[in-house]
């Protein structure tokens, strides 16, 4: 990925990009990322999984769906790809 560390965002960025706290962070959050300027890494076992969980932006709930319909459904209609990696 060509940097040096990888570390979650602030608080205060989190808020401001995605609207969450820490501890809710999730990838729905990246509908409130209107000026893109979030990058959604995600590893490729989890990119090749029939389905992927996460929370609606709350850690008190989740949610279920085709990994498939995030990447190539739900992301698209946000305009943000995620960068697949391997860990």
């Amino acid at each position: 990925m060509g940097v040096g560390r990888l570390s979650f965002a602030s608080g205060e960025l989190m808020e401001k990009h995605l609207g969450t706290k820490p501890g809710s962070a999730s990838v729905m959050g990246l509908v409130n990322d209107e000026d893109e300027y979030v990058q959604l890494i995600v590893d490729k076992e989890v990119a090749e999984a029939e389905w992927f969980g996460c929370n609606p932006g709350i850690n008190t709930d989740h949610l279920k769906m085709k990994t498939a319909d995030l990447l190539n459904k739900f992301l698209p209609k946000i305009y943000h790809k995620a960068k697949i990696i391997e860990l």
